[in-house]
């Protein structure tokens, strides 16, 4: 019912007469104010979804380890070295765009992009530098929540299936 109201109200102001140029310049100055406000309000939140990203994926990621690392001892170093590669795929301080001059650069581009990590360092590029949200790009934020998903039912399905065995071999 608020929905209903709003969308009338904001339907009536929309239709009203923008008023005198003063009203117009003052109009202007508090839409200057308000842009700021909620560019400094994005920064904000873009950083706390970022942060819940990285928590939830190395969270998925460490539950399959650590259930895992028990009875295959070797796991930590493998581990260590998967994380080392993906850190180096990831473009932290570099950015994929300049492999477009490239006739190979678009394939490059579509494996790199594979990194799930990928999409968290865009999303801080994105909202730190070009002032856009993380899920405007929408195959990419589609593919990161299903790698996530998959992440999980997989650690839990490992952790399920080894957790009768955690007594025997600790």
């Amino acid at each position: 019912m608020a929905l209903l109201f709003a969308f009338f109200l904001s339907r009536r102001v929309m239709k009203a007469d923008e008023g005198t140029d003063l009203m117009k310049k003052i109009a202007g100055a508090v839409r200057k104010g308000a842009n700021a406000y909620l560019k400094r309000q994005y920064t904000g939140v873009a950083i706390f979804f970022a942060v819940m990203f990285v928590i939830l994926l190395i969270l998925a990621i460490v539950y399959t380890t650590s259930s895992v690392i028990v009875f295959f001892r070797d796991m930590g170093q493998i581990v260590s070295i998967l994380l080392q590669i993906g850190v180096w795929m990831t473009p932290v301080m570099w950015d994929l765009s300049f492999l477009n001059g490239y006739s190979w650069g678009s394939t490059v581009m579509r494996i790199l992009k594979l990194n799930p990590f990928y999409y968290i360092v865009h999303g801080y590029r994105n909202a730190f530098i070009e002032q856009r949200w993380f899920w405007e790009d929408k195959l990419l934020t589609v593919y990161f929540w299903a790698f996530l998903i998959v992440c999980y039912v997989f650690s839990t399905w490992v952790f399920n299936r080894l957790k009768g065995h955690f007594a025997d071999v600790l």
